[in-house]
């Protein structure tokens, strides 16, 4: 038996239910941080507190050493694969020197998330600090520190011929209509500089990611993003695992 579409018109207007809301209103929803595997390994990041330092050595012997520690790895068991969206600028595990603060820059895993932290805890770092840039000013500035001196040589979806200030990610203008007439006609011209604040989302799920490998070597991801496709590839682009190889699921 087929069943007539509704008409469109007879939604508009009308409050509509989003198909989640009563698991996530009651809590029966499943996050990526709910979910659990048998015998799985809990990880934790070492991060970098410089903006900007070369990596000169790391100890990772005392975290080795701690119960229940199953491996700790950087950036150099990891290379140079590069991945992102609009340019591929960035490792999973920094590699040579961090460009912020917060950069992973070695991983931890043990039997459960109180160990890893410990360990992490245990890995050293010897940094160089480099001279940072901290805001835009700053970073476009005559003589500033560059923070990707390989930029020219990174993968990029766009042409960035137009970049020619330190620092200077793309350029762009949009231009509609004769600009300059408009000027001329206008009573009043106002130029200032707005800026606003950092904003939080406020999203529901903690960032939380679970991979498994199979018998053949498949890869599977559960993690939350707003980007499953992006999750795929980040992976493959910074793993080296091929795309048939990797599934990416957002609980």
């Amino acid at each position: 038996m087929l069943m007539k579409p509704p008409k469109t018109e007879a939604a508009i207007g009308l409050t509509m239910s989003r198909l989640e809301a009563l698991e996530k209103a009651s809590g029966a929803a499943a996050f990526t941080e709910d979910m659990t595997l048998p015998g799985m390994l809990h990880g934790a990041l070492v991060l970098s507190p410089h903006a900007h330092a070369r990596i000169l050595a790391y100890d990772l012997s005392r975290a080795l050493a701690l119960p229940g520690v199953k491996a700790v790895i950087t950036g150099a068991e990891i290379g140079r694969r590069y991945m992102g969206l609009v340019v591929k600028d960035e490792t999973a595990l920094a590699v040579d020197k961090v460009r912020y603060i917060g950069e992973p820059v070695a991983a931890v895993a043990a039997i459960d998330v109180a160990t890893a932290r410990a360990a992490a805890a245990l890995v050293e770092v010897e940094y160089e600090p480099l001279p940072a840039v901290f805001t835009i000013e700053e970073a476009i500035a005559e003589g500033a520190p560059i923070l990707h001196e390989d930029f020219e040589s990174y993968f990029k979806i766009y042409d960035a011929s137009t970049c020619h200030l330190p620092n200077e990610l793309t350029r762009s203008e949009i231009i509609l209509g004769d600009v300059a007439k408009g000027f001329a006609e206008c009573d009043v011209v106002v130029e200032r500089v707005y800026e606003t604040a950092a904003q939080n989302h406020v999203y529901m799920e903690p960032c939380a990611a679970l991979a498994a490998v199979d018998g053949r070597g498949k890869v599977t991801v559960w993690s939350s993003t707003q980007s499953v496709f992006r999750t795929q590839a980040n992976v493959h682009e910074s793993l080296g695992i091929p795309m048939a190889r990797i599934r990416s699921v957002v609980p």
